[in-house]
């Protein structure tokens, strides 16, 4: 499964520009910075498009019991 990460070092790629990893991806700057930004926004807009799509919808039964904290 892709990460946001992953996502963001294969448009880099793609750009041919340099790879950011877990340790540098909160000080990015520049086209690092904007290629964060584009997969941000275009899983932001992927999402609002499809409201209804199975795993954007998540619905479960939990019965809770008094007096157990669960």
């Amino acid at each position: 499964m892709a990460t946001y990460i992953n996502l963001v070092n294969e448009l880099l790629r793609r750009l041919n520009e340099v790879q950011i990893d877990l340790a540098n991806f909160g000080t990015t700057k520049n086209v690092q910075s904007l290629a964060k930004d584009a997969v941000n926004s275009s899983i932001r807009e992927i999402l609002q498009e499809a409201q209804e799509w199975p795993f954007t919808l998540v619905t479960y039964e939990h019965t809770l019991e008094v007096g157990t904290k669960t």
